[in-house]
């Protein structure tokens, strides 16, 4: 099949799908240039590759740090990198998981923690690149592009909501009028992930759909307020546990952009502008979203060693093979359907 009727869609090289698939297609056929067996999405080059840009922004993120004049708690600290790093990493495991499931997938849990750390490391990438990595181990499922981009979206809608949510309520009696706000953002986020995840599902199905992953985007945010909260117990920078509610939304604002590496600097603008507003200093909400990104890395990192260590699984290699074929042009009759199967075909897990 030629790759300009890969999935049997036609798209243009500037969408979200198009850059995707010239992605994908030159990392297979660097893979190949050097002489690697195969050059997964997941795989252990990827995760390698994960580990060294988790390093990378350890130091970057220590080096831009700002200068912390307060005594400092380490216990707090410690809690917060060690536990909720790898904890917050479940969660996004989770979350892929549940999203390869909307699409008919079993993905076993170590397979859904690699592709979540990889897709974390890239985006330390100057492109959307947890969203392509999602994507791209879905498309390696079996799915296509389109659905793939479609539950991705619909997961990141899902969080977005959850967040606005979770804040909304932990303000309600500290900042009425900006909890309305959240609130109201809320509202119409929660049905648009809704309706990106009910393509082809029942209304049973797809309202459980998203209430499993509701709750997934909640203990995310959860987690991330619990680690915003112990940083400013650490640096003592005061606010309550509303205000680490509220810089939560850093994260989702930076991650909406898409193209700033890792949220690197945008994160720190939105934090410094979210923090007046549930009574926090600019400047004490700007330090606790930077610590938030760097201190959890190194337990990241490790995890991601981890995971890169332990043995694959064996299923859909044959599919996987299919794809480096047709990604490095080999000819039609080379290749077979990722799709296809000896067996009978299986109904979707719903």
């Amino acid at each position: 099949m030629p790759l300009d009727q890969y999935d049997s869609e036609q798209m243009d090289s500037s969408s979200p799908q198009g850059l995707g698939r010239r992605i994908e297609r030159l990392i297979l056929r660097l893979g190949r240039a050097r002489g690697s067996e195969r050059f997964r999405s997941v795989g252990r080059p990827a995760q390698f590759v994960g580990l060294a840009l988790f390093i990378v922004a350890t130091v970057i993120g220590i080096l831009a740090l700002p200068d912390i004049d307060r005594e400092i708690s380490w216990i707090p600290l410690v809690v917060a990198g060690a536990v909720g790093g790898p904890l917050l990493a479940a969660f996004n495991g989770l979350e892929y998981a549940m999203t390869a499931r909307a699409l008919g997938h079993a993905v076993a849990p170590v397979d859904a923690m690699r592709v979540a750390v990889v897709a974390r490391a890239a985006n330390f990438l100057p492109i959307p690149g947890s969203v392509l990595v999602r994507s791209k181990a879905l498309r390696d499922e079996g799915s296509t592009y389109r659905e793939a981009f479609g539950v991705t979206a619909g997961a990141g809608v899902m969080w977005a909501a959850a967040g606005t949510l979770l804040a909304g309520i932990a303000l309600a009696l500290d900042g009425p009028w900006v909890a309305a706000v959240f609130l109201a953002i809320a509202a119409v986020a929660l049905p648009l992930s809704y309706r990106l995840l009910e393509r082809g599902a029942t209304r049973a199905t797809a309202i459980r759909r998203a209430g499993f992953l509701f709750a997934i985007e909640s203990g995310m945010i959860i987690v991330n307020a619990g680690r915003l909260y112990l940083i400013m117990l650490g640096l003592d920078l005061g606010g309550q546990v509303s205000a680490a509610f509220a810089l939560t939304l850093s994260g989702i604002i930076s991650s909406a952009v898409g193209f700033f590496p890792g949220g690197l600097g945008l994160r720190e603008v939105a934090a410094g502008a979210i923090a007046p507003l549930v009574d926090l200093p600019a400047a004490a909400g700007v330090v606790a979203v930077a610590v938030n990104s760097v201190i959890s890395l190194p337990a990241v990192a490790l995890l991601t060693l981890v995971l890169a260590l332990l043995p694959r699984r064996r299923s859909g290699d044959a599919g996987q093979d299919a794809m480096d074929a047709e990604a490095v042009g080999a000819p039609p009759t080379e290749v077979r359907d990722p799709r296809a199967s000896n067996h009978d075909p299986k109904p979707p897990i719903r």
